[in-house]
């Protein structure tokens, strides 16, 4: 990945930067974090399911869905709040002259929520049966090259592209959830409403948006390149997202075909 900045320099002057510290806050937000959420999801949630009539089965569905719903929406409005008054990001300026630059407290911490958060979606995907999905290879390569985008951003000084990576991911996945929800209720012209706006979101943020960001990303890495300041993680994190992008497009064939379903046969699984 190339020599580690040096971001003691930022520190000195009481600006906030990553540190090795911030594994530490990693590690106890999937301890402690983990322990509460997987609480809500295998014995919180699923008994609220089960209260509100929801078949054993169809409950379970209900807590993860319910979970992704609050978490994915949380982190959201954060991210979106910190974008917002951010000074760089109407111009994506992904590489300002001074590298590395510092961050924000809030994008210190949208980092390291959304790296806990992953970490334990990954982990329960490999070692949870319960949490295993009917395309579990595409979702297990999904969280790892997400995980080493927006760790190897963060820890190279690159802290500026994981947070728009995020933003971009998140909003789909909320409206998703909340589609199965309604479903799980038999709510069924509301969960084709929200499924419309689902898809009308992916389209906008992961199959629009996100290649354009992709695209402004590797063309700072041209500019770096011709400076001399390149370094060799920025070429993984290029990387990763063209694999992602790859990802977004098998998906949106699947959404795709969903969608046919709804058009034609008034009817999505």
């Amino acid at each position: 990945l190339g020599e580690l900045p040096n971001f003691v320099p930022l520190r000195a002057r009481g600006l906030v930067a990553p540190s090795y510290e911030d594994y530490y806050v990693i590690l106890s937000l999937m301890a402690f974090g983990g322990f509460l959420l997987y609480r809500l999801q295998y014995n919180i949630f699923p008994w609220l399911g089960q209260h509100f009539g929801l078949k054993k089965m169809k409950a379970a569905k209900f807590s993860d869905s319910l979970l992704q719903t609050i978490i994915f929406g949380a982190l959201l409005i954060y991210e979106v709040w910190v974008l917002m008054t951010s000074e760089w990001f109407p111009t994506l300026d992904f590489f300002p002259e001074e590298h590395p630059y510092p961050i924000t407290q809030h994008m210190r911490w949208v980092y390291l929520l959304q790296i806990a958060w992953y970490s334990y979606g990954l982990a329960l995907l490999v070692f949870s049966p319960a949490a295993r999905k009917k395309d579990l290879l595409a979702f297990i390569v999904h969280h790892v090259v997400t995980l080493t985008v927006v760790g190897s951003s963060y820890a190279m000084g690159n802290a500026r592209i994981g947070i728009v990576v995020f933003a971009c991911h998140d909003p789909a996945d909320v409206f998703l959830q909340l589609a199965k929800i309604l479903r799980y209720f038999g709510r069924k012209e509301a969960c084709d409403a929200v499924f419309i706006l689902f898809a009308l979101c992916w389209v906008c943020t992961r199959i629009t948006i996100f290649p354009y960001v992709t695209y402004v990303v590797i063309s700072g890495c041209g500019r770096e390149i011709i400076k001399g300041t390149m370094v060799p993680s920025t070429f993984l994190q290029t990387s990763c997202l063209c694999v992602l992008i790859v990802l977004h497009v098998y998906w949106s064939y699947l959404i795709f075909r969903m969608a046919y379903r709804f058009i034609v046969v008034k009817e999505v699984e």
